[in-house]
């Protein structure tokens, strides 16, 4: 299952975005019919071969070892979805 992540956070989303980013999410894909890479919104994130509870987990990790480290982070609302199938407009990278 490919998971997706959407999420939103009082402060350091960035951080979040990329200590899940090394956990092996990704901010963008590329459709391999098209060669086109879509690049997801900024609070967004997608893993292959991922389950859905495990990636709410994920998440949840990330924001306490953050806190851990001095951090102050709130996940405010988050929801995780299965990333296949879908379309989408492939956007610019921000």
């Amino acid at each position: 299952m490919q998971a997706l992540i959407i999420f939103d956070v009082n402060t350091g989303s960035d951080d979040v975005k990329y200590g899940l980013q090394n956990m092996g999410y990704h901010s963008a894909w590329i459709d391999i019919k098209t060669d086109i890479t879509y690049n997801l919104p900024s609070n967004t994130v997608w893993k292959p071969d991922s389950e859905l509870s495990v990636a709410l987990k994920d998440i949840k990790s990330i924001i306490n070892e953050l806190n851990n480290r001095g951090k102050n982070i709130i996940l405010l609302r988050c929801i995780v979805v299965s990333a296949h199938p879908w379309e989408g407009e492939p956007g610019t990278r921000s």
